[in-house]
């Protein structure tokens, strides 16, 4: 009963673990899985702002092992796994 999207075949986006929602944004991690370019793709099927976040060091291969949504809304994140710009 889903209904499924193909991204063109030079956009890659792993999953889920390279897309964080917080409050109605979707921060989405790039290039060590996932193509930038997947990011604008994604913010058209799913109707929200996608932010892209550069991630820099291979350990924090997706944005949930360096960011994470608090249950009182705060967002922690490891800012060395980040670009400046991304932070």
């Amino acid at each position: 009963g889903y209904e499924t999207h193909r991204l063109p075949e030079d956009a890659f986006f792993e999953g889920m673990g390279d897309a964080l929602e917080w409050n109605g944004v979707i921060f989405s991690g790039y290039p060590i899985r996932t193509s930038q370019n997947a990011h604008e793709y994604i913010e058209r099927l799913m109707g929200k702002t996608v932010h892209s976040i550069e991630l820099v060091d291979d350990k924090f291969y997706h944005v949930d092992v360096c960011m994470c949504p608090t249950d009182k809304g705060d967002l922690l994140l490891y800012p060395p796994a980040l670009s400046p710009d991304s932070r």
